[in-house]
């Protein structure tokens, strides 16, 4: 049914698993594609009671394919329209409702990394490499300031598993009122 990723549904686990290991399973359009397909139709599989991500071969994923040169990350779209492929990912990954573990097996890169961030759990191998390199392209650190700031911002509701200190008056309403 894929060619980019592949799907075991075993007692209830379901195991989507990136499935590019010659290129380290870097991102391609057409994963992110089957990847948005998969998210939106496995809500209503009821025999899934939990989704573990991984990646096949030696990595989780390499970040986006650069094959293509300058034109990976170009779009036709007007910049106010625009949503890059891994804000597509994860939204969608945000509005599943089972849990989602990373099973971070190696190097995960841009993408790579971003698109756990709404996932529940990240477990990550020991000696993964870890990288957020959008300050290398265009505008030097503008999307990982952005990324960093929505991981701030959003680290209850998407399950982040780090305590980041959080100015006073940027609390959540249930951190104010003491609810959590």
């Amino acid at each position: 049914m894929y060619e980019t990723i592949k799907t075991e549904l075993k007692e209830g686990i379901l195991t989507l698993t990136l499935n590019r290991p010659d290129q380290m399973n870097a991102y391609t359009e057409k994963m992110n594609e089957e990847l948005l397909d998969f998210y939106k139709n496995v809500n209503s599989d009821d025999a899934v009671r939990v989704i573990v991500v991984t990646g096949s071969g030696r990595a989780f994923c390499a970040g986006m394919d650069l094959s293509e040169g300058g034109s990976t990350f170009s779009s036709e779209q007007p910049a106010e329209d625009y949503r890059d492929l891994g804000g597509q990912v994860s939204l969608q990954v945000y509005e599943v409702n089972k849990p989602i573990i990373a099973a971070i097996n190696g190097p995960a890169v841009g993408i790579g990394m971003t698109m756990t961030l709404p996932m529940d759990i990240r477990i990550v191998k020991k000696d993964a490499k870890i990288g957020f390199v959008f300050g290398r392209r265009d505008r030097p650190g503008s999307q990982f300031r952005l990324v960093l700031a929505a991981a701030c911002r959003h680290r209850e509701s998407v399950g982040m598993d780090v305590d980041w200190p959080v100015h006073p008056d940027r609390r959540s309403r249930q951190q104010r009122t003491g609810s959590i």
